[in-house]
């Protein structure tokens, strides 16, 4: 892929071919699935692209792959850097050590101890700092002023966005006439290269965004008509904290995707029950929040949807306060 240039450029769908190539031998083309049980309660068809069985456990090392090998040879020289509170650290941490390139990984104090040992055993250098993505991105730039590494950014660097829009290929290729994709979003990065994507390939394809409650600064940027950020983000879907999205993902939202909706904590928890006993996946409550999205809106029986499980790194606290809850409701039956 060539080097995308510029913050006002927009992501074209050669971009997406271009990673497609550039990725192909490092990543899982992933499956797609259904489930009889959940058809009846989404009152369709309703499918799963299962990113959660992706390499390092999510979709992110699709884009964290695209951008170090875009800039292979500086990223060698230089080094890398990123903020995440989990899933695109251990993607950025894995493709450094895949391509023999330096990585520092800023993550936050309280990180997801599985997304955090992950990291670690990857081979990058963790530093915990901050509790949200702005503090985390103002570290980052302070220690690229002081070491010069390359900033490998979590969801607005369009090489990230071409990488995730790679899904948009699968799923066009795999099932061309869904109607709609629901997709998780925080920073804006896999909504955007998917709907980008997507769009191009058929307009008539409707992509919905879904958020948690507690943390929908896409939808408030959306709704204001400019990035704005939200004062907190107190989720249990801990791969969607971002303050505020990026420029280049709000201009590609804005433009491609059909709607954002909420949801609460609650269904949040209800999705990844559901798909643990219903499908057998276990997907982290970030990359659920998708069937939460299809549950909660419930369109027109005929139409065929698709849930992007989009993480599979699931906390083993949040795991088993889901599982003892959903025991006790069985207790008191």
């Amino acid at each position: 892929m060539k080097k995308i240039k510029g913050e006002n450029y927009m992501l074209k769908l050669e971009n997406i071919l271009e990673a497609r190539e550039l990725i192909r031998k490092y990543i899982h083309k992933t499956p797609i699935i259904s489930s009889k049980s959940i058809n009846k309660l989404t009152g369709g068809e309703t499918y799963f692209k299962c990113e959660n069985l992706q390499k390092t456990g999510s979709f992110k090392v699709r884009g964290a792959f695209n951008n170090i090998l875009s800039n292979l040879d500086k990223n060698r020289e230089n080094g890398v850097i990123a903020f995440s509170s989990g899933n695109h650290a251990q993607a950025v941490a894995f493709a450094a050590l895949t391509t023999n390139i330096k990585a520092t990984i800023v993550m936050p104090k309280f990180s997801n101890p599985i997304k955090l040992s992950a990291t670690r055993d990857y081979g990058a250098n963790v530093i915990l700092y901050g509790k949200d993505s702005l503090e985390m991105e103002q570290k980052v730039i302070e220690i690229v002023e002081e070491q010069h590494f390359n900033l490998i950014h979590p969801f607005n660097a369009l090489e990230t966005i071409a990488g995730q829009g790679t899904i948009g290929l699968e799923i066009m290729e795999d099932l061309p006439d869904i109607d709609e994709i629901y997709v998780p979003v925080g920073g804006g990065g896999l909504i955007s290269g998917i709907a980008m994507c997507v769009k191009s390939l058929s307009p008539k394809i409707k992509v919905i965004g879904v958020q948690p409650e507690e943390s929908c600064s896409m939808l408030k940027s959306l709704n204001n008509n400019r990035i704005s950020a939200v004062n907190s983000c107190n989720t249990i879907a801990d791969g969607l904290v971002a303050k505020k999205p990026g420029n280049n993902t709000f201009n590609i939202v804005k433009k491609y995707v059909d709607e954002i909706i909420t949801i609460s904590e609650e269904e949040i928890k209800e999705a990844v029950l559901l798909l643990l006993l219903r499908t057998k996946l276990l997907v982290e409550p970030s990359g659920a929040v998708s069937l939460a999205g299809i549950l909660k809106k419930k369109t027109k029986l005929q139409s065929r949807k698709l849930a992007i499980l989009s993480g599979g790194n699931c906390d083993t606290i949040v795991l088993e306060e889901i599982l003892n809850k959903f025991n006790k409701k069985l207790l008191n039956r």
